[in-house]
């Protein structure tokens, strides 16, 4: 298949000049044919409307004195226009009353078409004709109505005409084109084609000695194998050190401070850079100089793998860029970086093969020591959290989800104020406003509001997270879900004012206790030091009788198993309370009550 874009240049501009002119050429002709149909249809429209008024005009008495044979000679007049078939006259009620018909094909519309309010007449075009209706006005009523039908064939022999001519001009023109696209090859076609022969043979060949001739003509034509040329000497002075140098350089440049390294095939040699060694934990000229020397330094458990990419490289074209592991001469594993071309000759085959090697060791123990950090953060119990100066959330990790209900999904770039209950919206920016100054907030005790509507108590540590210039960037936030400690000290201390009520209903008269020293009924004070002192079995045993006689008909007693279930339940939640120590008490005065 002809295909324009893959032809030379000289049948492309001959394609252009044609199709430029020939486009123009037919759109003027189009635009004109199109005019002169349009008037023409006009034309034919007034010269119809003209025949249909005569004939409504001497027809007037035919129908006044319902003569139809006079309206029918009238109408055979119409036999002179060799486009009209057919033609009625029709009464004021819409009846046919005289015709007209080529060869007696026209028949008598039995509902004539209805003429538009405020005109004498109406015409449309349908199925290659031109129907007209025209109203017979007698002192401005309607007396009948004119029916012309009229082919089109003059408009269609007329539009075959413009089509000829069109067509002689247009062929006309790009034969035109044509001849002036072939003058003008030899100033424009012929030197391109000559500089992309050039082009092919230095690209092929190599012949950077070879020329472009140059032209007589100082356009921009002659500019381009100027600069051609002057580009061809270029490339014949550096070539052979450009070649050789070119992808090593870039290497270096772009891996400064690391080791080369340089493989020849054919001799099986290695070479070294002076940087390399110390990579290796060997001294300079230790490294070895053949490839399964070199692959031995390799750790055992990275050898096939590393001997695999450089296969993969050499045969298969897979770029050489991989890391391994050494073990240097103290026994210290170390992870090193690499990265390679191979070189080829003009046959195809590889010949050389030149890299870059570098030590990761910290940058992978930074990366591990990251994913362990990054795992200790998500698996916490404790919301950590991090967020903007500007109070939108930045990380959330699972223990924040398992607090708040939110997921980071939902969290990530959104406020973090979305926590705070309405009557501590404001709490939030006058933390930021804290750790902006660099100020801690450490172990604030608040309520917070998790995503099922529920308000929780919650102990925060904020702190300011700042750059490597110093700068405060963020801040970090460490919450502790304390609602069931909170609700903890809650019941035991309206157990220890229950225990407090109970003590004052066995001892009613503390002064006189005090005053004989004795020790029944004494509980431990949250700051007291010492064991708590408790009374002896006997004593208690009395203080149980004394309390039957205390106690209220409504159960003011409070019972053993109660006191039991609130020590049950102060163990549980020890570990929040170790630091206020009132389990202590608590638990000491369950001990001290009589059984029941």
């Amino acid at each position: 298949m002809f295909r324009i874009r893959d032809s030379s240049i000289t049948k492309k501009l001959a394609w252009m000049n044609m199709m430029v002119s020939g486009g123009a050429l037919l759109l003027a002709c189009a635009a004109f044919v199109a005019y002169n149909m349009v008037t023409f249809r006009q034309t034919l429209v007034r010269d119809l409307s003209t025949q249909a008024q005569i004939v409504g005009a001497n027809s007037v008495s035919a129908l006044l004195f319902n003569d139809p044979k006079s309206a029918e000679n009238t109408l055979a007049a119409l036999k002179a226009g060799p486009n009209i078939e057919s033609a009625w006259i029709y009464s004021p009620d819409r009846r046919p009353f005289a015709a007209y018909g080529r060869d007696r094909r026209g028949q008598a519309l039995s509902t004539l078409p209805a003429i538009p309010p405020g005109r004498t007449e109406a015409y449309w075009f349908k199925d290659n004709h031109l129907i007209l209706v025209r109203s017979i006005m007698v002192e401005g009523k309607p007396t009948g109505f004119v029916y012309i039908v009229s082919d089109l064939q003059e408009m269609y022999d007329r539009l075959k005409r413009y089509a000829g001519i069109v067509a002689m001009v247009l062929a006309t023109s790009l034969i035109a084109a044509l001849l002036i696209s072939s003058k003008s090859r030899r100033s424009i076609a012929q030197p391109i084609e000559n500089l992309a022969e050039i082009a092919r043979i230095v690209s092929t060949e190599k012949q950077y000695s070879i020329r472009a001739a140059k032209t007589g003509n100082q356009d921009e034509l002659a500019v381009l194998i100027d600069a051609f040329n002057e580009m061809l000497a270029q490339i014949q002075q550096r070539d052979a050190a450009l070649q050789k140098t070119h992808e090593q350089l870039n290497l270096a440049l772009k891996s400064a401070g690391v080791g080369t390294w340089s493989w020849d095939m054919a001799k099986n040699s290695v070479a070294w850079d002076e940087f390399a060694a110390p990579l290796y934990g060997l001294e300079q000229g230790a490294l070895p100089d053949e490839y399964a020397g070199s692959l031995n330094l390799v750790h055992p458990e990275d050898r096939e793998r590393l001997d695999q990419a450089v296969a993969d490289s050499v045969e298969k074209g897979v770029p050489y860029d991989t890391e391994f592991r050494v073990v240097w001469p103290d026994g210290s594993t170390h992870v090193l970086g690499t990265r390679g071309n191979v070189y080829r000759d003009e046959p195809g085959k590889a010949v050389q093969m030149a890299g870059v090697v570098w030590d990761m060791t910290k940058r992978k123990r930074a990366e591990e020591e990251h994913e362990q950090l990054a795992s200790i953060v998500e698996s916490s119990d404790d919301a950590i959290i991090s967020k903007t100066l500007e109070g939108n959330v930045a990380s959330w990790n699972g223990g924040a989800r398992r607090i708040y209900g939110y997921s980071a999904e939902e969290m990530v770039g959104k406020p973090i104020s979305i926590l705070a209950p309405p009557d501590r919206a404001d709490e939030g920016e006058k933390i930021l406003e804290r750790i902006k100054k660099g100020e801690t907030v450490d172990r604030s005790e608040t309520r917070r509001l998790r995503k099922d509507g529920a308000i929780i108590d919650v102990s925060l540590t904020v702190s300011p997270i700042r750059d490597a210039n110093g700068r405060i960037t963020c801040a970090s936030e460490v919450g502790r879900d304390v609602t069931d400690r909170k609700r903890a000290e809650d019941e035991l201390r309206k157990l220890n004012e229950e225990l407090d009520e109970r003590v004052r209903q066995h001892y009613p008269h503390p002064r006189e206790h005090a005053r004989d020293g004795s020790t029944r009924g004494r509980l431990a004070e949250p700051g007291a030091r010492g064991p708590p002192r408790t009374e002896p079995a006997s004593d208690r045993a009395g203080l149980a009788g004394r309390s039957s006689r205390h106690r209220s008909p409504e159960g003011m007693q409070v019972s053993r198993d109660r006191l039991e279930s609130g020590a049950v339940a102060v163990r549980r939640v020890r570990p929040w309370l170790d630091e206020t120590g009132i389990h202590q008490l608590a638990l000491q005065r369950c001990k001290v009550l009589p059984p029941a």
